[in-house]
């Protein structure tokens, strides 16, 4: 079908049957883009540029020839000088369309140039520059898109703190932590992660496109140094992040989505006996509660004091002590702990351990191992009820979707039913805990004693 519009327009304008020649060119050039003859596109739209027609014709061919040059021009100094000065001109034709709505808030009246200019960048650029092994510079032009309001047409005026259109205590919507750009960030490595942001900072005298791509990206030192801390964190290397945290101002933390719970909830309490519940989590963002750190650096450091004496414990009873605080504590941080937030920025009831990311929920189940064997009796007591709580190889057929009265079908091979097996033995030999309200109060147990 397209292939008969292209020999019907070559028909056309062979006959000289239209007083505007360039949009028959420019379709040509159009369809050719789409049916990836680059050659063929670039020849019909160069003739559109010149050919009869209205200006519109005209700068409608040069923002789709603009998108076939990513295919059929080399990208050398040159290619990329013209990629900057294209850009530049197609966020200038959607300013010249910028009207103001009711209540005084800018849009794009005519959007086809911020569309050419996405679709330049997301679906041919991008994808391009990572073909030919040019990553850091793809990211550096989702970074320069991500930077510009209306999907990389308008000036940047992006904050950290939403404050010209965000209400305080509500969920900050602005890219730092969503859109293409953040998803893109999310899929590095961490160490990848920390030699693009150098990148971003470096001078690129051998590439104009970077040069201009990287000084008018987000360049926020809070923002990377603590997505490099949080990244570091998740995977379980404390102490290196403590370096990148240290350098996180408070109140950069004040204004980001965890607010309301750093200042709501405690990594030191233990999530299998107390759950720290938010009334309403829609008062857990930006400057929803006052805070008087960063709670991230502080658990890196406690962590790591904890991690140092355990190495060098001189007793087992000492060791036992340290590995329950340290089982606490990376729980906490876990997907499955109350303070989550520590090591990511979002959070699913589906959560599993993340490509890059520790499994720390293993770790806390290993040190309680250690601490249910050696400890005193309490100790015993609070390891063996934390294993029997934590989901991992959950015991619960169907789990998460159990409805609220529906009898639990354990499944007896898991690593849960053992640890309920554990549990339960332990109370039978012990007694005295039998009353802890943990015990007489906890249904599963309950279930569990009666199959």
């Amino acid at each position: 079908e397209a292939q008969a519009f292209i020999a019907f327009a070559a028909q056309v304008l062979k006959e000289g049957k239209t007083t505007t020649p360039a949009l028959w060119h420019e379709a040509t050039g159009a369809l050719q883009l789409l049916l990836g003859n680059y050659s063929a596109a670039k020849t019909a739209l160069a003739q559109a540029i010149t050919a009869e027609g209205t200006q519109r014709m005209h700068d409608n061919a040069r923002a789709i020839a603009d998108i076939n040059s990513v295919y059929t021009e080399k990208m050398d100094k040159q290619q990329q000088s013209h990629l900057i000065k294209e850009i530049e001109w197609m966020r200038s034709m959607s300013k010249l369309t910028e009207a103001k709505d009711d209540q005084g808030i800018t849009y794009v009246a005519d959007p086809y140039f911020a569309n050419m200019l996405q679709r330049m960048v997301y679906n041919h650029l991008v994808p391009e520059l990572q073909k030919q092994g040019n990553g850091f510079l793809a990211l550096a032009m989702l970074a320069n898109m991500d930077n510009h309001d209306n999907d990389g047409t308008l000036p940047s005026i992006r904050k950290h703190v939403p404050t010209y259109y965000q209400p305080a205590k509500s969920y900050n919507d602005l890219p730092d932590w969503s859109g293409d750009y953040y998803d893109a960030l999310q899929q590095l490595s961490v160490d990848s992660l920390k030699e693009f942001v150098a990148y971003l900072h470096a001078q690129h005298a051998d590439s104009p496109l970077a040069e201009a791509a990287c000084k008018s990206s987000y360049l926020n030192d809070d923002y990377y140094n603590d997505l490099i801390g949080t990244r570091l964190m998740a995977a379980g290397r404390f102490e290196e992040a403590i370096p990148y945290l240290k350098k996180v101002s408070t109140d950069f933390i004040y204004n980001s989505n965890i607010c309301g719970y750093i200042g709501r909830r405690n990594y030191q309490q233990p999530r299998w006996f107390v759950h720290q519940v938010i009334a309403d989590t829609l008062q857990t963002g930006p400057r929803s509660v006052a805070i008087t750190g960063n709670q991230k650096l502080t658990f890196c450091q406690d962590i790591t004091s904890l991690q140092h004496r355990y190495q060098n414990a001189g007793s087992d009873t000492l060791r036992a002590h340290l590995a329950y605080d340290l089982a606490t504590l990376l729980y906490q941080a876990s997907y499955e702990g109350d303070c989550w937030y520590l090591t990511h920025y979002d959070w699913s009831c589906m959560d599993t351990v993340r490509t890059g990311d520790r499994d720390l929920i293993v770790d806390a189940i290993n040190y309680l191992g250690e601490s249910s064997l050696k400890g005193n009796k309490d100790l015993q007591f609070n390891s063996l009820y934390a294993l029997a709580f934590i989901r991992r190889d959950n015991v619960a057929e169907g789990y998460p979707f159990i409805y609220p009265g529906e009898a639990i079908k354990f499944r007896k091979e898991g690593r849960q039913h053992k640890a309920l097996v554990q549990l339960n033995n332990f109370l039978t030999l012990n007694p005295d805990y039998q009353s802890n309200r943990y015990v007489s109060q906890c249904d599963v147990l309950r279930e569990f004693r009666e199959q």
